[in-house]
């Protein structure tokens, strides 16, 4: 699953790209953007005869609703892992720090055991984002999650992210962040950095242009002023630390949650990203 997290600070988000928005107590200009973070998480056919081919998706949208940005799309076109389709809103809800969570929800059922992405383009992320090349407003907003079926393997969903990737921060001060990943299988998780992805205009995905760990810009050092200042993130636990954030503004980051099962014959085998 990658994940877009936008930090404002900020943080903006299966290859399951997430969205971590940081705050960090600053203003910013109006303008006509408004995606801060985001994901896509598919859950297995719980029906009363269940078809593992058949899954049930939710993409999660944060939307910045300061003034001057930019509506949410209310059917948005997504692509389903086979078309693209249009799919309606199902719920609007504000969670404070000037952001709405937008929920999509859609099922799709495969026609063949194999690996599938569903995916999203949305335009496009806010502008003044620090660690992007300037514009940051005209680089689209890019989430996915991969999904592999296997009939033989049995039923399987992919994780989810409980805890909003909305936080806040301060200059100075360490930051931490933990996404509460939960997955209803018991699958093993592991988490890893990734580069911010977008769409260019011949419709391919490729990295954001200019990006950088936002513990690399400025020149800043740990909280207790000992050392250059660190960005990591626990590949076991998914915790992310940021020691320490120097100067008020917006950052994107973005990292993949990797779905694991042991096999019965041994080893690990890896469901979706």
């Amino acid at each position: 699953m990658l994940n877009s997290l936008r930090l404002r600070f900020q943080l903006p988000s299966v290859w399951w790209l997430l969205g971590l928005i940081l705050l960090l107590f600053s203003t910013s200009a109006a303008q006509a953007t408004h995606i801060r973070a985001g994901d896509i998480t598919a859950k297995r056919d719980t029906t009363p005869n269940p078809n593992p081919r058949r899954f049930f998706f939710t993409m999660v949208i944060y939307r910045d609703t300061s003034p001057g940005s930019a509506e949410m799309e209310s059917e948005p076109e997504i692509f389903d892992g086979l078309v693209f389709r249009k799919v309606r809103v199902a719920s609007v809800v504000p969670i404070g720090n000037d952001t709405e969570k937008h929920t999509f929800r859609w099922e799709t059922t495969f026609p063949a055991d194999g690996t599938y992405t569903a995916s999203w383009t949305g335009i496009n992320r806010n502008n003044n984002i620090l660690n992007l090349s300037a514009p940051s407003d005209q680089h689209s907003f890019y989430i996915q999650t991969t999904i592999n079926i296997n009939s033989l393997r049995g039923f399987n969903s992919t994780p989810v992210l409980t805890v909003d990737p909305i936080d806040l921060g301060m200059v100075g001060r360490k930051f931490v962040h933990n996404p509460g990943a939960f997955d209803a299988d018991g699958d093993s998780l592991a988490f890893k950095f990734v580069t911010p992805r977008r769409r260019d205009p011949m419709g391919n995905i490729i990295t954001v242009p200019g990006f950088q760990m936002p513990h690399l810009l400025f020149g800043c050092q740990n909280s207790l002023g000992t050392g250059p200042a660190t960005f990591t993130l626990d590949p076991l636990t998914g915790q992310l630390e940021w020691d320490a954030p120097c100067r008020r503004g917006e950052y994107n980051i973005a990292f993949v949650v990797e779905e694991w099962r042991v096999s019965p014959g041994g080893g690990a085998v890896k469901l979706g990203e």
